[in-house]
């Protein structure tokens, strides 16, 4: 089954290209989605809502404002960039809902408490929040990479030519009746999503604090 995974010479590059841009949107889905749930759920700031929505539709802007962008001189159609910029505006509105759970474990008594013994803001959120949210934004930094890995709809609309990515190279091997490569493709993806999220939980696992592990852990 595996002999017709990279029959053609455009799909040889489909998985470690479609991966690396997956980790690239997921870092910067994870980064946009953090302030986004913070205004949300953490200040009250009058109209949170509209700033919300204006920080998403800054980052949809280059799509809709192609044949401006254009006469600027700033060609982004057909490239891998306005691919990333999709993949990051479909995945930001989920990421910062699932983001906002994890910030209303965040009790404030935490952070004064800081403030209290003489910690500034910014160690306040690194010595605090930071252990709270890091199990969470790991698991939304997955959640984002395995849906960007196969993501279809966008990726038929904008991807590069001759730079197939991932999910529309197995719908052109299917489209041709080519189900033993289609199907080797979508199995060998699969097992790259389950690889890399073993990798970057052991990682997490190998590498972070004790005190951040015990964080939302079963008991």
């Amino acid at each position: 089954m595996m002999r017709g995974v990279a029959r053609e010479p455009s799909d040889n590059s489909s998985l470690p290209d479609t991966a690396l841009v997956g980790v690239g949107s997921a870092v910067v889905a994870v980064v946009c989605a953090l302030p986004p749930a913070f205004l949300v759920h953490r200040t009250n700031l009058i109209g949170r809502r509209v700033v919300q929505l204006g920080m998403w539709a800054l980052l949809l802007a280059p799509i809709y404002n192609l044949p401006v962008m254009h006469s600027l001189g700033i060609v982004l159609y057909g490239t891998t960039a306005l691919l990333t910029i999709a993949y990051v505006a479909g995945a930001l509105p989920n990421n910062a809902r699932i983001l906002i759970g994890p910030l209303s474990q965040l009790h404030d008594t935490l952070l004064t408490s800081a403030r209290t013994h003489g910690a500034g803001p910014v160690t306040s959120w690194r010595r605090i929040a930071v252990p709270v949210l890091s199990r969470y934004i790991v698991w939304v930094w997955l959640y984002c990479f395995a849906g960007t890995l196969l993501e279809l709809p966008v990726s038929q609309l904008l991807y590069p030519l001759s730079q197939f990515p991932l999910s529309v190279a197995i719908e052109r091997r299917l489209s041709t009746y080519d189900f033993a490569g289609g199907t080797a493709m979508e199995v060998v993806s699969v097992l790259t999503a389950l690889a890399v999220t073993g990798l970057v939980l052991g990682l997490y696992r190998l590498l972070a604090p004790r005190g951040w592990r015990n964080v939302g852990a079963a008991t």
